[in-house]
């Protein structure tokens, strides 16, 4: 199992820099053959980090204790729940939930917008990509998940760290790495809208969901637009002509101090 792991990661780089470097050609050729052949790519990224997390995720079930971050992050006795949740319980694992789940948002948001933004989409992939390469390296490289002993495995685990066995930490880096992962995708947009010089707001549209996670309800645009009406509601204007806020407030001051100058207050003492 850890050496279909580490050629699981392996492959993923290969096939990451794949996607990046046929993109960037496809979008400079103009072939759109090249650019889906990089957006193939990115989706079969997104299958080979499915794999990886699952094959990690199988080994903490198992008791795979030849694998060393198995064998730090749990032991024989430890809850299930605890056990799959240790897939991020320490940097390497963490480190590949992070590109999972980066490789997965990055798929869903060019299936999305691939028929919208075709003139964006190469540039969006081979941005993703490079920034999973850069994760997939550190994991090949120097902090690889699926690291094995070298002599004979020791027979049970250390276990997760106690203070990490609570509901509440269990989801704290996922609800994390949600925030952060996601605004990858609003920043290879922009990348690509300043690449092909598409800078208008129709990129913005794109990734508007991605940077806001929840809509302003009916009940505040409700009370917005009642605002809106009363404060328009105290200065006759001219039809077509717009006033701003600002000048609604001078003339309200103009008011205030029009009506003090005819009726002053008594003065007392």
């Amino acid at each position: 199992m850890a050496s279909l792991g580490s050629f699981t990661l392996l492959a993923s780089f290969v096939v990451a820099a794949y996607a990046a470097a046929i993109s960037v050609l496809g979008a400079r050729r103009g072939s759109r053959r090249l650019i889906e052949s990089g957006v193939g790519a990115l989706y079969f990224t997104t299958a080979l980090m499915t794999v990886a997390s699952g094959i990690i995720v199988y080994a903490f079930v198992a008791h795979d204790y030849s694998i060393k971050y198995v064998q730090r992050y749990s032991d024989s006795v430890q809850p299930l729940f605890y056990k799959i949740t240790s897939y991020w319980g320490g940097l390497d694992g963490s480190i590949l939930f992070w590109v999972f789940l980066l490789s997965v948002f990055g798929a869903i948001a060019v299936h999305v917008n691939r028929e919208r933004h075709r003139e964006l989409i190469p540039y969006v992939v081979a941005v993703i990509s490079v920034v999973e390469m850069f994760f997939l390296f550190l994991m090949v490289i120097h902090r690889n998940p699926f690291d094995t002993f070298l002599t004979q495995p020791p027979t049970d685990g250390r276990g997760l760290n106690p203070l990490l066995q609570n509901p509440y930490m269990v989801i704290h880096p996922p609800s994390l790495y949600i925030g952060f992962v996601g605004m990858t995708i609003p920043f290879a947009f922009g990348m690509a809208a300043l690449i092909t010089g598409y800078v208008d707001d129709s990129w913005l549209r794109a990734v508007r969901r991605w940077t806001m996670p929840m809509r302003p309800s009916a009940a505040y645009r409700a009370r917005e637009a009642l605002a809106k009406s009363r404060l328009a509601s105290r200065v006759e204007r001219p039809r077509g002509v717009r006033v701003s806020a600002r000048a609604f407030d001078g003339v309200g001051r103009a008011r205030e101090s029009a009506r003090r100058r005819r009726n002053p207050e008594p003065r007392t003492g």
